[in-house]
């Protein structure tokens, strides 16, 4: 184990830290510590993961102030609006009321992308700080990003293409379901489904070339950096 890399950056680490308590922190130095970090051997990879998930989750509140919620309330609330989805579409195709079909898919779409994600990284490794709102509705969980970086980068991929799944999913899943009750929101559904997974091989695409903005939003993007960070790190 080469210690006086882990000990370099584990020293760069707080340097960011202070700066971060400080409000002084500029772009820059964190992303450059992580990048030397993922090429490090898995277990100088291990030892920085309480320093790199702590920095990790400052750096992530300095960026997104709102309001945050625990990791197992998170789960419980996100399991509720499933449940919620499923009773709507079950009383919508009872009722033949096509508009709570597709709000219950919308809510579904919602909330089983971070749940799949989650539950796929839970059992690669990965472990979770704290839910909060992306794009002012959207739930998210945010990683221990040291938990996520100790991944091969194998597992990281897999852990975005799992965050590919949810949203078309819900679509996908609904549609043939209701196709024969009704047909034309069963059209929409499907089209909506395909329509972010174009979406997310778009962003995959746009990350591959290079798109810095498509790498931090979107999961086809994260799992893109991650491929070619791979093979620049083979090649060079």
């Amino acid at each position: 184990m080469s210690g006086a890399s882990v000990e370099g950056l584990r020293a760069r680490l707080v340097d960011v830290e202070r700066a971060i308590d400080g409000g002084t922190y500029r772009p820059g130095p964190w992303a450059a510590i992580v990048r030397q970090a993922g090429a490090l051997p898995r277990e100088e990879r291990l030892a920085l993961e309480a320093d790199v998930s702590r920095v990790s989750d400052k750096l992530h509140r300095r960026n997104h102030p709102g309001r945050k919620v625990g990791v197992r309330l998170g789960v419980v609330l996100e399991l509720i609006g499933t449940a919620d989805g499923l009773v709507g579409l079950y009383l919508g195709l009872r009722w033949d009321f096509a508009l709570l079909v597709a709000v219950s898919t919308f809510v579904m779409c919602a909330t089983l992308q971070p749940l799949v994600k989650m539950m796929v990284g839970r059992l690669l490794g990965v472990r979770y700080s704290y839910f909060y709102l992306h794009f002012i509705l959207e739930p998210r969980v945010k990683m221990r990003y040291g938990t996520y970086l100790a991944l091969s980068t194998t597992g990281r991929v897999i852990v975005h293409f799992a965050g590919m799944i949810g949203s078309p999913g819900a679509f996908l899943v609904v549609a043939p379901f209701i196709a024969g009750r009704m047909p034309i929101t069963a059209s929409i559904c499907t089209g909506i489904g395909w329509g972010f997974v174009g979406l997310n091989l778009m962003f995959f695409v746009l990350a591959f070339a290079g798109v810095r903005r498509v790498e931090q939003l979107f999961s086809g993007g994260a799992a893109a950096r991650e491929i070619r960070n791979s093979f620049r790190a083979r090649t060079a």
